[in-house]
């Protein structure tokens, strides 16, 4: 579209389609009851330990694969 070429908007769709996945998941545990904080979810404490470090470094790891794929794939 030719109004988007010559004024980039500064929030994109991209972002707005993350904020509502991260908005539309805390309102759906809300409604259903089965909101909490948990930093280390039970199945991986009893499988590995209560070590949020550890947690911490698979999610970021598993996140950097999922990225590299996805732009592998190119998308």
């Amino acid at each position: 579209m030719d109004y988007f070429v010559k004024e980039t908007p500064k929030i994109d769709w991209q972002w707005m389609f993350v904020v509502g996945i991260l908005v539309g998941s805390v309102i759906a545990s809300i409604s259903g009851r089965t909101f909490q904080w948990q930093a280390v979810p039970d199945m991986w404490e009893n499988r590995f330990g209560p070590s949020r470090v550890k947690r911490g470094v698979v999610a970021f790891a598993g996140g950097a694969i999922a990225m590299f794929g996805a732009r592998l794939a190119d998308g």
